[in-house]
């Protein structure tokens, strides 16, 4: 995960050990992967400098958690921005997880956490991803409603 002061990484270790590999076997595709994500932020902002969240509360929303891999890096990387409290919210995710996922947050919400979980997909009817420019229209449009809000004095 790229985040605003620079990257985290996190390895599943277990799945790491068991395929043979190491972290250093995968330079030539983080390599990639950071191009990419530099890139995209850069679309994401629009020239805005990220919000600051040092100690402020935060919530992170994600559509449901499988392995929780993505979640644990984003949260590692918020953590180091050094906010005043994390809120995980999620509709779905194994039990398994959350218990993992629990001491790197404030607090967690969690609508569902079936003991048959297998993926995220399972639980919507329609699980289509959300493209680029939808996430760029929100993110201006929720800074739009941020300044305006900033600028005519509104709390």
């Amino acid at each position: 995960l790229w985040g605003a002061d620079g990257e985290e990484i996190v390895w599943h270790e277990a799945l790491l050990r068991s395929a043979g590999l190491r972290p250093e076997d995968f330079a030539h595709t983080l390599a990639q992967r950071r191009a990419e994500l530099e890139e995209r932020r850069a679309r994401y902002l629009g020239g805005r400098a990220p919000r600051a969240v040092k100690g402020r509360s935060v919530i992170v929303v994600d559509d449901g958690i499988a392995t929780g891999m993505t979640v644990r890096a984003a949260l590692a990387g918020l953590r180091r921005l050094d906010p005043a409290r994390i809120v995980l919210a999620v509709p779905v995710a194994p039990p398994e997880t959350l218990r993992e996922i629990r001491p790197q947050v404030d607090e967690l919400l969690c609508l569902e956490a079936p003991p048959g979980f297998r993926a995220v997909g399972q639980f919507y009817r329609d699980f289509a991803q959300t493209d680029d420019a939808e996430v760029i229209a929100a993110l201006n449009a929720a800074n739009a409603d941020i300044d305006d809000n900033s600028e005519g004095g509104k709390q």
